[in-house]
């Protein structure tokens, strides 16, 4: 199972309460993850919002329960879920892929995103610096939204920075505060050189 959990630390989502929660299982198929099932919570100051998705591949059906209600839509091979998009690009940087067409369960459709590997760049983290991949999902041109996720090559390419918003906006940061991996605690790893 993957899990994730985000609560806001700055600004208006710390002021607002923000929390966000996810949880995936699935099994790996074909060089990739293919979702079982999926829950998804979001909760601020007086909102609580869930999203789920329920995959039947035999029958080639997925059923999402989201907040304008139900919907049941049919299942191509290679459809994930929100959570599974990070383990599919990870799979795809230690395969050497740069760019990553992807059909995602989007509450009631499955939604085309793409993606694309933008170049390594040392990141400053509290474990120290690590060369990360930026990774872009790429949007139509008049768009004004952005996703960038940062892997840490060394490191398996874990995801350790995340950045969504708006060029003219709001805007959210995850950032990597501690990492164990494989049971051990990842240390400090010195500072990035200065440019």
């Amino acid at each position: 199972m993957l899990t994730s959990r985000s609560e806001g630390t700055r600004g208006v989502a710390k002021f607002i309460g923000f929390e966000e929660q996810s949880e995936s299982h699935g099994d790996w198929t074909d060089g990739g993850p293919r979702p079982l099932g999926f829950r998804q919570t979001y909760e601020a100051t007086f909102v609580k919002r869930e999203t789920t998705a329920d995959f039947d591949w035999e029958a080639g059906l997925v059923d999402t329960v989201h907040k304008d209600g139900q919907s049941r839509l049919a299942l191509q091979p290679g459809v994930l879920d929100p959570a599974a998009i990070g383990l599919s690009l990870r799979a795809g940087l230690g395969a050497g892929q740069r760019e990553w067409t992807l059909s995602i369960v989007d509450e009631d459709e499955i939604e085309t995103q793409v993606y694309r590997a933008m170049g390594e760049e040392p990141l400053q983290t509290p474990i120290g610096c690590l060369v990360a991949e930026r990774v872009d999902r790429i949007r139509g041109p008049q768009s004004t939204r952005y996703t960038r996720t940062w892997y840490a090559r060394d490191l398996g390419w874990v995801p350790v920075q995340v950045a969504h918003g708006k060029t003219d906006g709001d805007r959210m940061e995850t950032r990597l505060l501690s990492l164990t991996l494989d049971g051990e605690a990842v240390t400090d790893r010195g500072a990035c050189p200065e440019n």
